[in-house]
This record gives C-alpha cells, structure tokens and sequence, in this order.
C-alpha cells in the first residue's frame, strides 16, 4: 500500500489600503510579509493527510509469515527483539530546487537528520513529558539514519545530489520514469527526494509523502519519502515550528511501515498497533483528552497535533518488524552495506542474542532441516551443535542438517561478534520413523484407513478394530493441533481451523504406531 502524509496551510495575504504617506507604505510592507511567514509556520494541527488504497497493504506481514513468525498481523506492546542491535540507514537526498546548493544546504538537510534521529532514540527535551496515561508505553528504536559517503560509483559524496527546480514526485504512475532516473539503488540507500511543489500543481504549502515497504516499488528505483524543503528541519530556507520539524519523523515512521493512529476512527481497524487507542484524527494535546471513549494519545508522532513527544512500544515493534524481515529494508542496515555506503563509522557494534529458526521442528527419518541465524549484533562466527545430526557441528551461518535416525534431538547455537557471546539458543527436534506406506494407503496390523488425502475440511478414520486408538496431529514445527482417540467405525477429525500444509498424523495401540502424512488444501 502507498501511504503518505499531505500537510497543507491556507495562505491569505490581504494589504490595506496602501497609504500616500512613503513611512506608513513601509510600514504597511512590513507587517505584510511578517503576516505572510507567520501563516506558513505551520502547526500540526493543520495536517490534512490522504490515503490511497492499494492492492498490498502490508507486505511485511507476508514476509513474517514466510518466516514462521506472524501469527495475527497485529504488533504486540512486546518489542519483538530484545537485544541492543544498532541500526544504520544510509540516506541520499536529491534536492531539485533554484539555486539549490543555496537554498537547501548541508546543514539544513543534517538538521533534518539529527531530529529525525533524535525523535527515533526517545531523546527530544518532552519524552518524559508526555500524558501520564501513556508514559509506559513509551518506544524508542536504536537507529540511526545517516548521509551515505559512498554513491553507487564508489565515489565520494556528502549524500545529497543537486538538481535545477523540479516539480511533482508526490505524484505516482506519470512521475515513475523521472523518480527512477535520479534514484540510487534502493536496496542499498534510502532515498528522499527534497522540492517545493510537490504534486507540481503550483500548490507549494504540502509537507510530505512517503510510502510503505514495497518490494515492486524498490525493484524500480521507486521507493521514496517527497518532502518540502520550506519544512525540513531548522537551519536554511526552513520557518518550520519546533513541533512541526518533526512532520518528517512521522514521514519515516510510514517508511517503516506505520499508520495513523487515527486510521479507521473509533470503529475500524486502527494501525495494527495494539497499545496505539483508537482515535480520532487530532483529538488534541491536554493531558487527560478522551477520544472514542478512552484516552488520547495526542503525543504520538503517528497522529496530526502540535504535541509529537513520542512512539509507543507496538509501533516500535512494528517499525523492527519492518526492519528484520521485509527484504526492502533488512538489505540497508547490514554491515556490508554499511561499508559499501560509507556509512560503517556510525554503526555501534553489541553482543549478539543468539536466535535462529528451523525450517521444521519435525520430519521424518532420512530428511533435512534448515537452520537459519536471525541473530542480532551482526555476528560473524557461529557454532552449532546437532544432536543426532549429520554434520553433528557446523561453523556456516546457515546449515542445512540431516537426520537419519527417529528421536528427539536438541539442537544448540551460539553467535559471536568482535564484541564476545552472550547467549546460547537451544531448541529441540523430533525424527518420526519413516512411513512405509503411502498416505491414506490400509495399514493391515492395525486395520484402519485414513482418507480423504489430501483434504480441505477434515479426515476419516476407518477403525475395523473394537479397540480404541489414541490419535495425534502435529503440525510442522512439532506442535500438537490434534488429539484425541477413534473408536470401532468411522471417526471424523476436523482440520478446518488449521491452515493449508503437511501436517503428521501418529496412532498409537498396543500393536504400535501408525505414522502418516495428511496433507490440508
């Protein structure tokens, strides 16, 4: 989905009756353009933001799934990843402007940066002061986002890139080829694009736009936060209000795959964050404010007020899970990238929480498991150790181990970086003897059948024995979705709470085990 963010302000300059006398003209003109620059300070408050649908609207969660991770699509208050890792985001500006060297320099583009930053870490002078009422869920990530050294070439560069005026990169399908043409590799650097009008309109009081994690707009070149260079940060051409320089934290918070905290209103689905209220668009910024019957959180950077003090944890967890699992955005922040980008010297190196995932915790005699290291603290040494495994130690990130003999097995790992070891992660594997006949095939010893198979809704278990078996279902990761006991006669088992896949069926009597593939469509 492409979100974004449109901030518009009303600009009315009326002049008096322009007097004869040459001191009070003056004067006249003064107060005029004073007038004029104070309604372009703009406040939060002001915000009038639109939304696009789109036929994905998260991709992350995709990506989670394929990771054995996602189970509901909503973030939890539980950041998902408790260790120190540091993140670094290489950042070029492309700024399109007259005179545009001048008019947006160094310095008010590091501005920007440095806000950005410091709202990100929890470290702007009004953390502490938000609303009582959501000073626990208070969130702060360890990034940093930082002007690459390095361009695409291997040249030097201070990470931004000068342009004669331009206009209307907030727009999407007519501008694509224009976006690409000036765009750095968006697997490498995150690009943000710096103009005065952004929809080329001739409307020139819009803030910002920017867009989720999508993988079709970084395979083109095309994933971007537009941004006028009238509200970046505080040095230059920039009269933005203390509050208001912080509209670009809420832009990279869409970037990394946050909502609205108003989205849906009190009734709709909100922004997938579960300590994130539900809320009305700018319910306000005194402490105490209820909307939709419960509290406000007017401090969110998320919402429109003139009160931006802070993430909660939710969002937090959903911004890492952007992070560590959409490819669009784990590319940016690894070392090799970070070397490659000049960037490296920012990074701020941990102990690493040793973690990794199995491509299943149960497989029969003779198959093959993937580990994978997902690891934080950058290792770069790994050890582990497979009970009833072959190999039985590895020293790759990713091994892939096979078990040729049933049990349960444990299966330990530990990361290192230049910083030491901390943890060592331990999960345990179950090896199921191999099945001798096919699925749904007669198994005479125990006189039964199972069929339909494969199936979409349930099986049938055809017991032509008096005696009573005990049945267990058990899905890929070892987990029991199923058990129970069949008796003489047909005996229905329902899967329609289970997702599609291979799950492993045991029936155990006293003349053994009875072990089978059932395959849900």
């Amino acid at each position: 989905m492409r979100w974004y963010s449109k901030f518009s302000i009303l600009q009315n300059i009326k002049l008096e009756t322009l007097m004869k006398n040459i001191f009070i003209l003056t004067l006249v003109f003064i107060i005029a353009f004073s007038n004029a620059y104070t309604q372009q300070i703009q406040t939060a408050s002001d915000i009038k933001c639109g939304v696009n649908p789109s036929d994905n609207f998260d991709e992350v969660a995709t990506y989670i799934a394929k990771n054995n991770k996602f189970q509901s699509g909503v973030s939890s208050t539980s950041e998902s990843f408790d260790c120190v890792q540091h993140y670094v985001i290489p950042v070029v500006f492309h700024v399109f402007a007259d005179n545009a060297e001048t008019t947006v320099p160094l310095e008010q583009i590091q501005s920007a940066l440095d806000i950005v930053n410091r709202d990100m870490n929890g470290l702007n002078d009004d953390y502490d002061s938000v609303d009582p009422y959501f000073m626990d869920r208070r969130g702060k990530l360890n990034i940093t986002f930082a002007l690459a050294t390095i361009d695409p070439e291997g040249k030097p560069t201070n990470g931004i890139t000068y342009h004669p005026n331009n206009a209307g990169f907030g727009n999407y399908l007519n501008y694509d080829d224009s976006v690409r043409t000036y765009a750095w590799d968006n697997y490498k650097y995150m690009n943000v694009y710096i103009m005065l009008d952004l929809y080329n309109n001739g409307i020139t009081n819009a803030s910002g736009i920017a867009w989720y994690p999508n993988t079709a707009m970084s395979d083109n070149n095309l994933a971007r936060i537009v941004y006028n260079y009238s509200y970046l940060g505080n040095k230059g051409s920039s009269f933005a209000d203390p509050n208001f320089q912080s509209v670009f934290t809420h832009e990279f918070g869409h970037w990394l795959n946050l909502a609205h905290t108003f989205d849906g209103g009190c009734e709709g689905e909100n922004d997938y964050v579960d300590d994130t209220p539900s809320t009305l668009q700018s319910a306000g910024c005194e402490d105490g404010t209820f909307s939709c019957g419960h509290p406000a959180n007017g401090d969110n950077y998320m919402d429109y007020t003139d009160c931006y003090s802070m993430f909660t944890k939710g969002q937090v967890a959903r911004m890492l899970d952007a992070l560590n699992y959409h490819p669009t955005r784990i590319s940016l922040w690894q070392i090799k990238n970070l070397i490659a980008t000049g960037t490296y010297q920012y990074y701020k190196p941990a102990v690493p929480n040793s973690k990794f995932t199995a491509s299943t915790n149960l497989i029969e005699q003779g198959e093959s498991i993937t580990f994978t290291d997902i690891s934080c603290g950058n290792p770069i040494k790994w050890e582990w150790t497979f009970e009833g495994g072959t190999p039985a130690t590895s020293k790759e990130q990713n091994p892939i181990i096979l078990f040729a003999t049933p049990g349960k097995f444990k299966v330990s790992f530990m990361a290192t970086n230049t910083e030491g070891a901390s943890n060592k992660s331990i999960i345990e594997i179950v090896v199921i003897p191999k099945t001798e006949s096919s699925v749904g095939e007669s198994k005479e010893s125990l006189d039964l059948f199972v069929y339909p198979n494969p199936t979409s809704d349930r099986i049938e278990i055809r017991n032509l024995e008096y005696s009573s078996y005990e049945v267990s279902i058990f899905d890929n990761l070892g987990n029991v979705v199923f058990s129970g006991s069949v008796t003489k006669g047909n005996n229905a088992i329902s899967l329609e709470n289970l997702y599609s896949g291979v799950y492993h069926l045991r029936v155990t009597s006293n003349n053994g085990v009875f072990y089978s593939k059932v395959i849900k469509k």
